[in-house]
């Protein structure tokens, strides 16, 4: 499982997934820096490696086929230079979201939107959900979008 939030600018993730009912060390971030802003991904793993691969490359190819895997959807949540939040399922239509928000299990985005309205940011929301919730672990990343990068 996942937790990814977004707050000000502020995108965080945590560094865990879930395979074979075992919680297990990703070996690559959520969170993929590009021209484009940052794209955090949550679900299936192999999914979500060929929608980061597919953004770091620019989205200028048609996008990769996924998986038809109900019981584990990818949900990717784009960031774009503006700093706009957008979501998109495998389909890879994007919708805009407002701020903040966050992608993962129901309950540690419960969590981390509760934290986040309390006042905390995105990289600590991630923080105390991993603390505090059996479905996210590892590692924080957290990545800052601005306009003037690359």
């Amino acid at each position: 499982m996942t937790i990814i939030a977004y707050k000000d600018g502020e995108l965080a993730s945590d560094g865990i997934g879930f395979t074979g009912g075992r919680r297990v060390r990703i070996p690559e971030s959520k969170i993929i820096r590009s021209e484009n802003g940052l794209l955090a991904a949550a679900g299936h793993g192999g999914d979500s490696h060929l929608a980061g691969v597919w953004f770091a490359d620019g989205m200028k190819d048609e996008h990769p086929k996924f998986a038809d895997d109900d019981d584990d959807p990818m949900h990717l949540l784009w960031i774009k230079r503006d700093g706009s939040p957008w979501f998109a399922d495998r389909r890879l239509v994007f919708t805009p979201l407002t701020t903040p928000c966050t992608l993962g299990e129901e309950i540690a985005k419960a969590f981390a939107e509760g934290a986040m309205a309390a006042g905390a940011t995105a990289g600590q929301a991630v923080r105390l959900t991993i603390e505090h919730c059996v479905w996210a672990g590892g590692e924080v990343q957290v990545e800052r979008i601005s306009a003037d990068q690359p």
